[in-house]
């Protein structure tokens, strides 16, 4: 159970804190019920609230990861890559999969293998791995320099800095 100010990523909606649990009713007749009331942090939306009971949208709620869990997962994608399937749908799919986990070690391998792709094509990445690239590698930035205090631009050399 989360507690009230612990910093939170949801799902791939990004980085939240749990400014309050409350008791409410979202309606004539219903019961009320505990929520989590989920502000983000990084952008202006309007607040998330997450019932308490309700096992899988709290599922999605997961601590921010550390700076020590981060340099962690660093060093164990050092000398990795994900296989490249030359199918370019069934690559998309996986692609999607990963991105709907969530997993930052997934997240970041990745990453790691589309940038590595990209500096050995004279094309670049087709345009349906850049735009994957393009998501996970947002999420990823928002998430570490959260937990790094550090400007988004220079996640990508914080990694690779730990990645040489």
């Amino acid at each position: 159970m989360f507690c009230k100010s612990d910093y939170v990523k949801y799902g791939a909606q990004g980085i939240f804190q749990i400014t309050e649990i409350r008791s409410m009713r979202f309606g004539p007749g219903q019961p009320a019920e505990s929520y989590y009331v989920l502000q983000p942090v990084a952008k202006e939306k309007a607040e998330v609230f997450v019932p308490v009971s309700n096992d899988r949208l709290t599922q999605k709620m997961q601590p921010v990861p550390t700076a020590e869990e981060i340099d962690d997962m660093i060093q164990r994608i050092r000398g990795q890559s994900m296989p490249w399937n030359p199918d370019r749908r069934e690559r998309a799919a996986d692609y999607q999969q990963i991105l709907a986990r969530h997993s930052e070690p997934e997240l970041l391998l990745l990453i790691h293998t589309l940038y590595l792709r990209s500096l050995h094509s004279p094309k670049g990445l087709p345009s349906g791995d850049a735009q994957v690239f393009k998501q996970a590698k947002s999420l990823i930035d928002e998430e570490f320099s959260f937990s790094l205090h550090l400007p988004t631009e220079q996640i990508r050399d914080y990694i690779q800095t730990r990645l040489s």
